[in-house]
């Protein structure tokens, strides 16, 4: 089977994830946009992933643009955010916001751990950020605005083990030369 990455990042989280996916799969990688019709055609299964900014999934204009070329493909989307695990009901609800219900059965799905460098964020998103924090603390819920990195190879195991499987790769995850970004 014929496998292709695609992703959005904004700080580079998901773009790390997708280079790590495409060291142990040995997939093509492109970033959402850039990838030829070709790419997509050929494509047997397709590796999606994408952060979120402001509830907002940076792949979502895309997948909104791609939808019909998804169907009958299998769909893996991994989707980075600090939102915390146990957090799912806010995790499902990014979900359905962001993603066309034409692809509402993407059932191979994973949220997975992503970052925070303060000292990074353009002074607008650092704007936002605060402006975030400071409604959320009006309604009682809490935002991060400190630094946080989790963002880590063996949280793709899961998601590793179930591409192989249904898509019978049985190269062993080994992880080898990505540079962290």
């Amino acid at each position: 089977m014929l496998g292709i990455i695609l992703y959005k990042s904004k700080y580079g989280a998901a773009r790390q994830y997708a280079l790590w996916l495409s060291e142990a799969l040995q997939l093509t990688i492109r970033e959402a946009g850039t990838e030829t019709a070709e790419d997509l055609a050929d494509a047997d299964y397709v590796i999606l992933g994408t952060s979120i900014y402001i509830g907002q999934f940076q792949i979502k204009s895309w997948l909104e643009e791609n939808k019909g070329k998804l169907a009958g493909k299998k769909v893996y989307l991994y989707i980075v955010c600090g939102t915390p695990a146990n957090e799912t009901d806010k995790q499902e609800q990014y979900y359905r916001d962001n993603v066309p219900v034409s692809l509402w059965d993407i059932r191979r799905r994973i949220f997975l751990p992503g970052r925070l460098l303060y000292a990074k964020l353009r002074w607008r998103d650092k704007f936002m950020l605060q402006a975030g924090a400071l409604m959320a603390r009006l309604s009682g819920e809490k935002l991060h605005t400190t630094d946080y990195d989790d963002v880590k190879q063996e949280h793709l195991a899961p998601l590793l083990t179930l591409i192989r499987q249904e898509t019978m790769l049985n190269s062993p995850f080994v992880i080898t030369s990505v540079p962290t970004i």
